[in-house]
């Protein structure tokens, strides 16, 4: 079994699990004994030092490890950060419109670090994206001490989510679970999905450029004498520079499509080119109307 299959059964296995347990009163129970546990460590400075990092889960968050990512050069990595964030905010946000779920400091008089959070409380947004987006990372990582870096923070942000006292244990399970499930999704088809897109995108796009070029008129007299030959060129030449492309897409491993995106290159220096090739026809065609 791949790994990934096998880390998006554990996922969904946790999210199902902590969805269908709500049901049971043993279960609330249980969720008021342990969050009660946890927040009885409190001390000051814990709580300061809690309250300050809970929101690594936060699409803030995910914004800002992207732009640092980016700005280092790992664009693949920070594409694959707001993709996976995105995904992970988004479907928690769904899943709380089916269970309409009561905070904890909301129903069980809980003490609350921080300041209301909106939407329901099954399952965390916070803990879904956080797990998510560390695992992606972790994932990624050749150094064995960030990556257990980065485990250790996929677990600190859903049970940080139960100290601050918004929500139950089993909303941080089931936002772990969900958020593991997507980063597993984010290992194993996607890249694949990703890679068919793009090869499909390319045979569509190779003949219809050869076509293009094969339809414009040689350099001679007239309006030739703005080179549409040079336009006809570099159109000719375009199948040549997507065949360079699509070798270096397949020598690279995508993680998503936002980030085979983000890593594809545009030439500038051709698109000017063909700007300028197509503003000087322009111009010719509106100088010889008007000699008309």
């Amino acid at each position: 079994m791949k790994p990934w299959v096998k880390q998006l059964g554990i996922g969904a296995g946790v999210l199902a699990g902590t969805w269908y347990a709500l049901a049971s009163p043993d279960v609330q129970r249980a969720d008021v004994r342990v969050g009660d546990w946890m927040r009885r460590q409190s001390t000051p400075a814990l709580d300061k030092a809690v309250m300050s990092t809970t929101d690594l889960g936060s699409a803030y968050a995910a914004a800002g490890i992207a732009a640092g990512l980016a700005l280092t050069g790992r664009r693949r990595a920070a594409a694959d950060v707001l993709g996976v964030g995105f995904v992970a905010w988004n479907l928690a946000q769904a899943n709380k419109r089916f269970v309409r779920r009561a905070r904890p400091y909301e129903t069980d008089g809980v003490r609350r670090l921080i300041r209301p959070p909106t939407g329901s409380s099954f399952p965390s947004g916070h803990a879904a994206l956080g797990v998510a987006v560390m695992t992606v990372l972790a994932e990624r990582s050749r150094d064995g001490n960030g990556r257990r870096l980065l485990h250790a923070l996929a677990a600190y942000v859903p049970m940080s989510r139960v100290y601050v006292g918004v929500h139950y244990p089993t909303d941080a399970l089931g936002g772990a679970g969900l958020g593991l499930a997507l980063a597993a999704l984010w290992r194993g088809p996607i890249p694949a999905v990703s890679r068919a897109a793009v090869a499909l995108g390319w045979r569509v796009a190779v003949p219809l450029l050869r076509t293009m070029a094969a339809g414009l008129p040689h350099q001679g007299k007239g309006l030739a004498e703005h080179r549409p030959s040079r336009l006809r060129d570099l159109l000719g030449d375009l199948p040549n520079r997507l065949t360079r492309w699509r070798i270096g897409i397949r020598q690279n491993d995508w993680h998503s499509p936002i980030g085979a995106l983000a890593e594809y290159r545009i030439d500038r220096h051709l698109a000017k080119q063909l700007g300028a090739e197509l503003g000087g026809q322009q111009l010719a065609t509106a100088r010889a109307e008007d000699r008309v």
